[in-house]
């Protein structure tokens, strides 16, 4: 399994957000994708998920090209996003969100509801056992009760996490995991994607806490005015002059 962004472009009126953007990433591989604001990184996400259509340019997971398809089709081949800002549903539990989550509910249906009734309370059983799992993996099963709004910043991003979890992904884009988090839980966050990665999924991640990426990914792609100027591991990454330039503000 892999994902291939192959020469996309993205304007927004005359202004090009992503510039003829290419790479590849393997699968259960973890690659940060990092830059100066303004820099695409976000729009890039949108294009790759299907919230945005690119303007030209192949999108490839699998080894099919995806860029036809939309959000929901591609969530159903396996690529979750989660969001900078997460997004629960504020007044439902914890539970309950990461229930709204799951995928392949017969009951949305109304002939499975009168027709298949023992269909739909087994897989209502299975998507129960899978949430209840998921708030042990993610550390929430004392919050599991309590209402998603009233949760602190870094328990709302492993919601949001859970949430794309139980779409049962094999690749996550994931929007600054650790924004506003504190440090005890932002080790708890790459405690989870450690083991997501070493079980299969494959992560693209974007982050403006560099030391904290840095420990986590194998390999950082760099962005800056919508072009892809930098790839390789954080180190290579992190000496590059042109990315100390366009990033971090200057080298020495």
């Amino acid at each position: 399994m892999s994902l291939g962004v192959h020469g996309v472009n993205k304007s927004f009126g005359g202004l090009r957000v992503v510039d003829d953007v290419s790479f590849q990433v393997q699968a259960a591989e973890l690659t940060g994708l990092i830059g100066p604001n303004g820099a695409g990184k976000s729009t890039l996400f949108a294009v790759i998920s299907g919230f945005q259509p690119a303007d030209a340019g192949c999108v490839r997971f699998d080894g099919h090209e995806i860029q036809r398809l939309s959000a929901a089709a591609r969530a159903r081949l396996g690529i979750a996003r989660t969001f900078q800002v997460p997004r629960p549903f504020a007044h439902l539990t914890v539970r309950e969100n990461l229930l709204t989550g799951a995928r392949d509910q017969p009951g949305e249906h109304v002939f499975n509801l009168l027709c298949r009734p023992g269909v739909v309370r087994q897989r209502e059983r299975q998507i129960v056992a899978r949430a209840d799992a998921m708030l042990e993996f993610l550390g929430l099963t004392r919050v599991a009760g309590e209402r998603a709004g009233a949760l602190s910043g870094g328990q709302q991003k492993l919601l949001e996490l859970g949430r794309a979890l139980m779409t049962e992904p094999r690749f996550i884009l994931l929007d600054e995991p650790y924004a506003g988090v504190n440090p005890v839980l932002i080790e708890e966050i790459e405690r989870r994607i450690r083991t997501l990665s070493e079980q299969g999924t494959g992560f693209l991640i974007v982050e403006h806490n560099l030391p904290a990426l840095a420990r986590l990914a194998a390999r950082l792609l760099v962005m800056d005015r919508g072009r892809l100027i930098a790839s390789g591991t954080p180190a290579q990454v992190l000496a590059d002059r042109a990315v100390q330039e366009a990033y971090i503000g200057g080298g020495p």
